[in-house]
C-alpha cells in the first residue's frame, strides 16, 4: 500500500522519493513498548533480499546506517538516557523504492547502582 508523502515527509524524505510504508521492512527488536536494559542495545531489522541500504533513526536524530549480517540488518547504541525512546527504520531497494516503518516506541530502563 502506498501512502501520500506529506510536506514533513518529503523534507525527511527528500523531495520525490518513491516512499512506501513497511513492504517487507520489520524492525524485530525492540519489540513495541519493550523496556530494554542500557546503556548498550543492538537493534534488528527484518527487509527483503533486495534491500540495499536499511537506516535507523533514534529519537527524531539523523539516519544512521546499519550493518547486514547473518540475513538481518543492526545497528549497536549506546545511549546514556534512561527513559522513553523512539526508533525508526527506513530500507532502500535497489529500485531505488523507499521503505519505512513507523516508530516504534521503547523505554531504557534506568540502571540501578549497586
Amino acid at each position: 500500500m502506498r501512502r501520500q508523502l506529506t510536506v514533513k515527509d518529503e523534507a525527511e524524505e527528500g523531495a520525490g522519493s518513491d516512499v512506501q510504508d513497511n513492504i517487507g521492512t520489520v524492525m524485530d527488536y525492540p519489540c513495541p513498548n519493550e523496556q530494554v536494559d542500557g546503556p548498550n542495545y543492538t537493534f534488528r531489522i527484518g527487509a527483503p533480499e533486495d534491500v540495499e541500504l536499511v537506516e535507523i533513526r533514534l529519537d527524531g536524530g539523523e539516519w544512521i546506517a546499519c550493518r547486514k549480517s547473518q540475513g538481518f540488518w543492526w545497528y549497536d547504541w549506546e545511549s546514556t538516557q534512561p527513559g522513553p525512546h523512539t526508533a525508526r527504520a527506513r530500507a532502500r531497494r535497489a529500485s531505488g523504492a523507499l521503505e519505512i516503518c513507523g516508530v516504534r516506541r521503547f523505554v531504557v530502563k534506568d540502571r540501578v547502582q549497586c
